[in-house]
This record gives structure tokens, C-alpha cells and sequence, in this order.
């Protein structure tokens, strides 16, 4: 395996560093959290990968590693244990090798662009140790439920859409805070429920995911704590709007003939939506780590999709079992790939379709900046969903082959 950097002889790990062992499967195959505390830097490691890790003491040469791991799992993995200490240098947790402490920071994405709003862990911070004890309380808890199960009994009583606000400044800059002021409620209780759990948020800010402008709060910290906590910060935010939900309908069913009251019940309406795009589990928002912890796989799109363009035409072609995980991974791979390729086909097709138009009929005055920018963006988009697909007819063209090349040898055998 060439590399351009030098990979010392004897590895040193450092010693700042925390372990916490997490996602323990059903055949006892737990993964090792490693979070560099200098760094601020998390990494997953299988207990091969562990195995590994707690020989680099500084004492232990690359070759002696080798032959420890060959004694221990009978195997011989020379590029793999030299891919990993590179790994694990190129993150910082190692003493006694050089990087960039620049490239460790967040690398922005076409699809998920963040920005960042400095301090602002301090003002989460501040309002746990002011209200966090009472926002956890039992009685809190059982206030929560009472709202949310009321609201939503309501909301599903009522009889008509009330009428909407008239159309003036003020009204609009109203439903304008309703709209955003709740989703940065909602990200306030991923905050704290991390921050409950003893762990730092590491950043928050604006995001555009997907194109689509969202606040977002950085909780991977939570990774260090166990399952129980991960499923509940995950779900915090989804909550969130449950109540908001709630109470702003009980408000409304308070005060219907109010000037104002309008607001509370589109407050409900946009509170409920929130919930129902968060929880899906195909994009990477709340419902995905939510799934991610209940199914007990970590980096789940990413090992679905692995595991469909490389690992599954592998065991098709050397006919090996599929296991009950790997067909929750297949499952979830074909799902992902489906949703995301609809998503984005149908957002390039229409503004493609309509910029088309435009331009054939000479009328470019019309033309938008959602249509100018699915242009932009339809070359990159479209190679995205090509090798997307093709990943996924990969798979299906080599199962097929396989299973026919077996019929055709049994066939054969049997005449």
C-alpha cells in the first residue's frame, strides 16, 4: 500500500482520548466511539480495529502489530492495519505522527452547506443551568403529555380551517416568527437533552440542507453516551413540536374569537409538518438517528449504501448467506436510493421543463432563480442519481445472473 506520508514505525496513540463501547449487536459485535478530546474528533472502530488500537503504545513496531493480529484472528491484513493507522493519525490520536488539525474541520457539502453561528454553545449552556432541572421535571413531563395529548384531540375535532391573517406588515412578520422561532425551540431541545446527558454541543447554526434552509445543532457528542440517551436527544426535537403543537391548540380552542387566534392554529399546522418530515428516516434528519439507534447500526445510510454497491455483489457472485442485519441494510439501501432519486429527479425535470419553455418562447425575464439554479445544478444532480442507480441495477443484474447461472447448472446436471 504506497502513501505519500510516512507512517512511524512504533505508533503512538495519544492519551487524551475517551472510549465508549456502543452498538452492541446481537452476536456481541460491539464498536468501540474514540473521541479525541484535543480535536474534538470521533472515530468508529470494529473490535478487529480495537485490537489494533491498543497495541499502538509506542512500544510495538508495525511488524510486531501484524503478527499479534495474524496470532489473534488467524488473517493477515497488512494494508488494512496500515490504512487504519493512517486513519487514526490523520485524525490526531496519534502522538507521534503530523497532520493538519485544519482538515479535521467540517467539509461542506453541496447538499449540506452549514453556517455556523459562533458561541452560540454558550447560550444553550445558559439556558440549561437556567431552566434545564424544570424543563426535565416529572411534573413538566406530565404537563408535556397532557397538552399534546389534548391538542392533537382537538386539532382532530375541529370542524374547519379557520381564516388566515389579514395581509399587513405586522401579520406577516407574525407568521414569519411562528414559522422559524418554533424550529429554533425544537433545536433548543436537541441541545439540552445532550446537554442533560453530561455532553457538549459543538456547534450551531443555519444549514441548507437538501437546498432547503433549517436551523441545525451539532449533538454528535451524544455519541459518547449510551443508546438510551442517543434515541432520546434524537427524539427531543420531534417532541418539541409535539407540544408546540399541542399547546398552540389549546390556545386557539381558549380563544377562538380573538383577532390573533388564526396564528395559534396555523402554529399547529406547521408543527405538525415539521414532525412528519423530521421523522423520515431517509433523510438525515431526526428520524434517520432515531432508526440508526433502534436498528443498532452506526453510519447506517453509509453502510447501507456500502454494502450495496460492493459488499452484496460480492456475496452473490461467491454465493455466500445474507445475514438478517444485511437485509435491513439492503432494505434501507433500496429505500434511500428510491426516495432520493425521486426527490431530486423531480426537482431537476420541472425547473428544467420550465426554463426550457421559457427560453424556446424568447420570454427570459420570466425566468426564476429556483429555475436558473435546478439548471446549475442538474449536471452534478444527475451524476449523483446515475451512480445511485447504477449501484442499486449493479446489484440486481448480478443477483439475477447468479440465480440464472444456477438454474442453467442444476439444469445441466439433472439432463
Amino acid at each position: 500500500m504506497s502513501t505519500d506520508i510516512v507512517i512511524p514505525n512504533e505508533p503512538k496513540r495519544i492519551e487524551n482520548v475517551e472510549i465508549k463501547n456502543s452498538f452492541s449487536s446481537k452476536d456481541n459485535n460491539t464498536q468501540y466511539i474514540l473521541k479525541n478530546k484535543n480535536d474534538d474528533v470521533y472515530m468508529l472502530l470494529s473490535p478487529h480495529d480495537y485490537f489494533i488500537w491498543e497495541l499502538l503504545d509506542g512500544q510495538h513496531s508495525i511488524e510486531e502489530i501484524n503478527l499479534k493480529f495474524y496470532y489473534e484472528y488467524n488473517r493477515i491484513s497488512v494494508d488494512h492495519i496500515e490504512k487504519l493507522i493512517k486513519d487514526l493519525g490523520d485524525r490526531g490520536f496519534l502522538g507521534n505522527y503530523e497532520y493538519d488539525p485544519k482538515t479535521l474541520k467540517y467539509k461542506q457539502k453541496l447538499y449540506q452547506i452549514r453556517i455556523p453561528i459562533r458561541n452560540i454553545d454558550r447560550l444553550f449552556k445558559w439556558v440549561y443551568k437556567q431552566i434545564g432541572n424544570l424543563v426535565f421535571s416529572k411534573q413538566a413531563i406530565i404537563f408535556y403529555f397532557v397538552v399534546s395529548v389534548l391538542g392533537w384531540i382537538l386539532y382532530t375535532l375541529t370542524p374547519a380551517k379557520p381564516l388566515l391573517l389579514k395581509k399587513n406588515f405586522f401579520n406577516m412578520f407574525l407568521l414569519y416568527c411562528a414559522a422559524f422561532f418554533p424550529v429554533f425551540l425544537h433545536e433548543l431541545g436537541h441541545a439540552l437533552a445532550c446537554l442533560r446527558y453530561g455532553r457538549n454541543v459543538k456547534d450551531a447554526g443555519f444549514m441548507f440542507y437538501m437546498f432547503i434552509p433549517v436551523f441545525y445543532v451539532n449533538t454528535s457528542d451524544i455519541w459518547m453516551s449510551d443508546r438510551k440517551a442517543r434515541i432520546i436527544t434524537s427524539a427531543a426535537g420531534p417532541l418539541v413540536d409535539v407540544i408546540i403543537g399541542g399547546l398552540s391548540m389549546v390556545i386557539y380552542y381558549l380563544l377562538p374569537q380573538t383577532i390573533y387566534s388564526p396564528l395559534f392554529y396555523q402554529v399547529t399546522v406547521l408543527a405538525y409538518i415539521r414532525i412528519i418530515l423530521n421523522l423520515n428516516p431517509l433523510l438525515k434528519w431526526d428520524g434517520y438517528y432515531l432508526l440508526m439507534d433502534l436498528m443498532n447500526v452506526p453510519n447506517l445510510k453509509a453502510q447501507s449504501a456500502n454494502f450495496l454497491k460492493k459488499r452484496l455483489p460480492k456475496k452473490i457472485k461467491n454465493r455466500e448467506k445474507i445475514t438478517a442485519q444485511e437485509v435491513k441494510l439492503l432494505i434501507y439501501a433500496i429505500m434511500s436510493t428510491t426516495y432520493i432519486t425521486y426527490f431530486f429527479g423531480r426537482m431537476i425535470i420541472q425547473r428544467s421543463q420550465e426554463i426550457f419553455y421559457l427560453i424556446i418562447s424568447l420570454d427570459l425575464e420570466k425566468i426564476t432563480f429556483q429555475s436558473a439554479l435546478g439548471i446549475v445544478l442538474f449536471i452534478p444532480l444527475s451524476i449523483f442519481i446515475v451512480q445511485r442507480i447504477y449501484g442499486l441495477f449493479k446489484a440486481i443484474v448480478v443477483f439475477i445472473y447468479n440465480k440464472a447461472s444456477n438454474i442453467f447448472k442444476v439444469q445441466k446436471e439433472t439432463a
